[in-house]
């Protein structure tokens, strides 16, 4: 995440938060920042709704993204808001955690742990979003321009996972990505 004033940060954590309600997403928490958002907790519409939802907030995320950089003064000092997204389909455990003096609700598990791992991801594949294998089979009839990444060994897991990308490929450096948006079946 590039530099951001605090002004700048609440604009941009504040977008987040609208573009995740709009799609019916549980914000858990703002991790520094960074945003833990979950779908079918508590209540699930189904697997492959929950993980087009998740999806489909993504891609919204990623265009909300660029209208706040198109908005910001273009010599105010700091660089272009960049996000990454990872999104894990699997079971986790939900609920009260914490000790005696200090419960928050939140969500736990290695699905929490691989979505996380997902998204620093992005970095090393230039890309914006990742899915897991798991997600990718869920939703690729409505999301049709997904493609491979191929297997990858993930920190903290024993196999080797397979990843897919979804919205404009980005080329290797700072290249500007290729202007063709993701096609959604509905």
């Amino acid at each position: 995440m590039p530099r951001v004033g605090r002004t700048a940060s609440l604009t941009f954590l504040t977008a987040m938060d609208d573009v995740i309600r709009e799609y019916n997403g549980f914000l858990n928490k703002f991790i520094g920042d960074g945003i833990m958002v979950v779908y079918g907790v508590p209540l699930s519409n189904g697997p492959e709704h929950d993980a087009s939802q998740a999806v489909a907030t993504a891609l919204a995320m990623l265009e909300r993204v660029k209208q706040l950089n198109a908005e910001r003064p273009p010599d105010d000092g700091f660089s272009d808001l960049r996000i990454g997204v990872g999104i894990h389909t699997g079971m986790l455990t939900c609920g009260s955690v914490g000790s005696k003096s200090r419960l928050e609700y939140s969500v736990i598990g290695e699905t929490v742990n691989l979505a996380s791992r997902l998204e620093t991801l992005n970095k090393e594949f230039h890309t914006e979003i990742i899915l897991s294998e798991s997600t990718y089979q869920l939703v690729k009839d409505r999301f049709r321009d997904a493609y491979p990444l191929g297997a990858t060994p993930v920190r903290g897991f024993g196999d080797q996972v397979n990843i897919y990308s979804i919205g404009p490929k980005v080329n290797q450096g700072d290249k500007a990505p290729q202007q063709k948006q993701p096609e959604v079946v509905t």
